[in-house]
């Protein structure tokens, strides 16, 4: 992420508007959170906080990936009034205590001309599902006024509770694109990468176009080639943990990837299963995690896209809670997708599951 976002008229509209929340309150000590694209900027952004409101303001320095990891302090211990989240939406998880949080979402400002000039031009499907991150989310409707006016029927979903826009997709919740997935032909996403393209197409079995703004191209589906490649990728691991010693079951302390319920649950198939396994509590899981743990493989009840992204980091094999299910012979391998977290699996792993 490029420092000069900070300086774009959408995010200055957003920033405004927190300040004057700020001050609405008076706060006394402001917490400040940055994802890791942006932390050299916080000292700016911290001057900018005090000079507006007279608060004191406490970066917290850990590294931050999303909205996931909400604070990931305690308030009543740095004596904090009110926390400023940089970078993502809203995600519909208790917050940081009882202090208010103020999001300030990074938008990319809508370039109308380019999406006229990838899309005009377009052979549409007739009935098209729009979905995209919070980054480029406000160009969704400038998107569905062009593909409406060309005649094409323009559907945008409406997810879950941790999700704050219509269209709006997580690498770990593709609920807006399954929602409108029976009213469509195929899907258009409107950002960059293709991780999230990969994740809506799994999640809907669905053609998905790609308008790249940053590479200025409207990117056709290839929907076989890249699911076959991430299933003969998965397919790897699997093979390679299989005949595992110990598995550690590793659950996160960032609050929206906190998956306790589920990393229990886990635990208890993985052991009836007839493998070992240590259940593990950790913030980062960076790629010298696994080698320093000991454990001959893992289980992520964490970020789904450390196993997607990372895993060619890792010496040793990790799979996703579903990719267990797979290796206990709970569940077939034709009912492999993407891991996806659910409020019900946000639990303590205290609590007794039923039917062990």
């Amino acid at each position: 992420m490029q420092d000069g976002i900070l300086n774009t008229p959408a995010f200055l509209r957003e920033w405004e508007r927190t300040l004057r929340g700020l001050k609405d309150i008076t706060p006394g000590v402001v917490g400040l959170q940055l994802p890791e694209g942006l932390v050299r900027r916080s000292g700016k952004l911290a001057e900018d906080i005090q000079v507006n409101t007279g608060a004191d303001v406490m970066v917290l320095a850990d590294p931050c990936y999303g909205a996931c990891g909400i604070g990931g302090v305690d308030p009543e211990l740095l004596k904090l009034d009110a926390l400023v989240h940089v970078g993502h939406l809203p995600m519909g998880i208790p917050n940081a205590g009882a202090v208010p949080v103020f999001y300030v979402p990074i938008k990319q400002d809508v370039d109308r001309s380019l999406l006229e000039g990838l899309l005009k031009s377009w052979d549409a499907p007739h009935r098209l599902g729009l979905v995209s991150v919070t980054q480029y989310i406000n160009w969704l409707p400038v998107a569905r006024d062009i593909l409406s006016k060309m005649g094409v029927d323009v559907f945008m979903g409406d997810g879950g509770p941790r999700l704050a826009a219509p269209g709006q997709v997580l690498g770990c919740d593709f609920s807006v694109p399954r929602s409108v997935a029976g009213s469509v032909d195929a899907f258009l996403f409107v950002g960059t990468g293709v991780f999230h393209p990969l994740g809506v197409s799994l999640s809907t079995g669905k053609p998905v176009f790609r308008a790249d703004v940053e590479l200025g191209r409207l990117l056709p589906p290839d929907h076989d080639e890249m699911v076959d490649r991430w299933r003969r990728k998965r397919h790897a691991a699997l093979e390679r943990i299989r005949g595992s010693e110990r598995i550690g079951v590793v659950v996160s302390t960032h609050p929206g990837q906190a998956r306790f319920a589920l990393a229990r649950k886990t635990c208890n198939m993985l052991k009836k299963a007839g493998y070992n396994t240590t259940l593990m509590v950790a913030r980062e899981l960076g790629p010298t995690f696994t080698d320093r743990m000991g454990m001959n493989g893992y289980v992520i009840c964490a970020c789904p896209r450390i196993v997607v992204d990372d895993q060619s980091s890792h010496s040793r094999p990790i799979i996703t809670p579903l990719e267990a299910r797979i290796l206990t012979g709970d569940i077939p391998w034709e009912d492999h997708g993407p891991d996806e977290i659910v409020a019900e699996d946000l639990g303590d792993w205290s609590v007794e599951d039923e039917g062990t």
